[in-house]
């Protein structure tokens, strides 16, 4: 990935990614792929039976940075010439991970509506991103621009028409004070 070659990787983590995997050849299901459970005695109920990997390990930091990779792109947080933060958005996702239907997901205990077509995860664990491709298509191609980024802050709604936020609005991304951003893919 940190080289271009992102069909090679594909290719090649289709094969041995977790998430990927045959249970029979995992030996379990992929959900399973956690270090630990937490338990009915914990407080937060909210949380019991769910699963966590373990931090810090080699493994724990390459997927993360794999992770990061795919979701934002390699260098999704720079500085301009003028030193001002900046932050683009460009992930490097194959067609198969945007969703073939609609979908509910809960959020913080809200149910969220995902139109098909489209790509969601947690940026610093409070952001919503939504990616949007109407026609699926794998976004680290030269052909997939986007059109536009809608940002949610404080419940607003601002709109940009470029590939990336610029300051104060990548700031306030960055110290997590964003609900939800929403990239359109053309």
């Amino acid at each position: 990935l940190k080289r271009g070659l992102v069909e090679e990787f594909f290719n090649e983590f289709k094969n041995c990614g977790v998430c990927f995997m045959n249970p029979r050849q995992y030996g379990r299901s992929p959900l399973e792929n956690s270090s630990f459970i937490v338990s009915s005695i914990y407080p937060d109920k909210s949380l019991w039976g769910k699963g966590f990997v373990a931090r810090l390990s080699g493994a724990t930091a390459e997927m993360l940075n794999i992770w990061i990779m795919i979701c934002l792109g390699t260098k999704p947080f720079y500085r301009d010439r003028h030193n001002k933060l900046l932050l683009s958005f460009s992930p490097l996702l194959k067609k198969e991970f945007f969703t073939g239907r609609a979908q509910k997901i809960s959020l913080g205990g809200k149910i969220v509506s995902l139109p098909k077509n489209t790509f969601a995860f947690k940026l610093f664990s409070k952001t919503l991103v939504v990616y949007h491709a109407p026609t699926r298509v794998d976004t680290f191609k030269k052909n997939c621009k986007i059109e536009k980024i809608e940002l949610i802050v404080g419940g607003e709604k601002k709109v940009f028409f470029t590939p990336y936020l610029k300051s104060p609005w990548s700031e306030l991304v960055r110290r997590g004070e964003a609900e939800r951003i929403d990239v359109f893919f053309k």
